[in-house]
């Protein structure tokens, strides 16, 4: 019943025009974000989300995993009230150092998550960050919470209870990955150019050299192992990661804990658009 609530609150989300977003001031870190045309609905809603409640807007980048063109981004998200970049998978790479950018490839090649983290990589080397997946909503101002962060660390991601690691490179670069909670990278900031911290480049050279595919698929250990090393992880009240309430019908309502986002991975989107329309109706 729950999952089918969703695809009926997906329905009228669907055919709605989002409003335009009031100018607001600049902020001091850029926003990324990826996407293409079989979830442009939930990058549209998690952008609105936030622009709505941020007290400062910061410039955007979008990702594109190469289904959908700028002018198809610039059209969906005209609500935006600042600038937009849009990305292609080519000019993400195209930056990079050859040493970064060959296994990189590889990653790309195995998963779509490939090309997230070299975003995440290409990007950070631009100014501070924040990647954030399009499975979030936003439910309250962030951005005092996220400058604060910023400033904290050169990297930082989320944690989970349920995270998904590879235990083979967990084991050789952060251990403490192995334990509960573990990363969880539907948040992540980065305030340095990544590409320039250990251990990064003998990661992805272990990955490019190893025979066990199941290490070329897992961006999220790469990143919870720059954290570990050379950052941390982000406030726990920034981004709700629990997921146990998937399939009910009565969900948690995290703006009334305290978070100011939720991350709904792949099995609870259906709680994305319930809860998109109801913030919609109490806001």
């Amino acid at each position: 019943m729950a999952q089918r609530l969703g695809m009926i609150a997906e329905w009228r989300l669907a055919g709605r025009e989002l409003p335009k977003i009031k100018l607001k001031p600049k902020a001091s870190f850029r926003l990324v974000s990826m996407g293409g045309k079989n979830h442009l609905s939930l990058l549209r809603e998690s952008l609105h989300s936030f622009a709505r409640n941020a007290s400062e807007i910061p410039p955007l980048t979008i990702i594109s995993d190469g289904s959908l063109e700028p002018t198809d981004f610039n059209e969906s998200l005209s609500f935006w009230p600042g600038s937009i970049q849009v990305m292609m998978p080519e000019e993400v790479m195209e930056p990079l150092d050859l040493s970064i950018r060959d296994p990189l490839k590889l990653l790309v090649a195995s998963n779509p998550l490939g090309l997230k983290l070299s975003a995440i990589i290409a990007l950070s080397a631009r100014g501070s960050m924040l990647f954030m997946d399009l499975d979030i909503l936003w439910f309250s101002d962030m951005i005092p919470l996220l400058k604060n962060e910023i400033e904290k660390y050169q990297i930082a991601t989320a944690l989970e209870e349920n995270s998904n690691v590879n235990m083979n490179l967990a084991q050789k670069y952060a251990p403490e990955l192995l334990s509960i909670p573990s990363v969880n990278t539907g948040c992540v900031i980065t305030n340095c150019d990544i590409s320039t911290l250990e251990p990064l480049k003998e990661v992805l050279l272990y990955v490019q050299n190893s025979s066990d595919l199941e290490n070329r698929i897992n961006e999220q250990t790469i990143i919870g192992i720059l954290a570990t090393r050379n950052g941390g992880f982000l406030d726990s009240k920034l981004l709700l990661t629990h997921f146990n309430d998937a399939f009910f019908i009565n969900n948690r309502r995290p703006w009334k804990e305290g978070y100011h986002a939720r991350h709904y991975v792949a099995f609870m989107r259906h709680q994305f658009y319930r809860d998109a329309i109801l913030i919609k109706q109490t806001q």
